[in-house]
């Protein structure tokens, strides 16, 4: 037997597995995570359901979206992912936060006094997620299939290349 975990994104819900159930044969389920709940509880919790479906079906695969392919990205490179598909992939997050921090002169330092900055047009830039990015540099050893909007206002098309030419990947864009 085969299972899907789908990883949502930012905003997103585990209700949006129930969308690939009526594409795939196998069981899609759905990671459950809040925006602001820790990357390092999100990360074990991710681990930890991989291992409990391991238990029940001989092949575990995996579906994300946006953040939830870099949660998926970090948190099962070294398991025992058959299948893996990325949609709209948040990628390069150290080279994206390190430039958003760059644009709006926020130092190292400041970041860690005041742990979470709101700013205007971006996400808000988190102490304890930046940490966990700089901790978590795990190379996917997986073949990935990604799907990538060119007109992906996030993600450039650069840092999608990037990390094409690092991983081995399938890249599918879409306009």
């Amino acid at each position: 037997m085969k299972a899907y975990i789908y990883v949502h994104g930012k905003y997103g819900s585990s209700e949006e597995a129930s969308f690939y159930k009526d594409y795939l044969e196998e069981e899609v389920i759905g990671f459950s995570y809040l925006d602001y709940e820790s990357p390092y509880l999100i990360k074990e919790r991710l681990r930890s359901l991989f291992d409990e479906l391991k238990k029940s079906y001989d092949e575990v695969n995996v579906i994300a979206n946006s953040i939830g392919c870099y949660y998926a990205y970090v948190s099962l490179f070294d398991k025992e992912v058959n299948k893996t598909m990325f949609i709209s992939p948040f990628v390069h997050l150290e080279k994206y936060i390190d430039m958003v921090m760059a644009r709006f002169n926020i130092s190292l330092s400041k970041l860690e006094e005041e742990k979470h900055i709101v700013l205007e047009g971006y996400e808000p830039l988190d102490y304890i997620f930046y940490k966990f990015v700089k901790e978590n540099k795990a190379k996917y050893q997986k073949k990935i299939n990604v799907i990538y909007g060119l007109e992906d206002n996030l993600v450039s098309y650069d840092n999608i290349d990037s990390f094409v030419k690092e991983n081995d990947v399938i890249l599918t864009t879409v306009e």
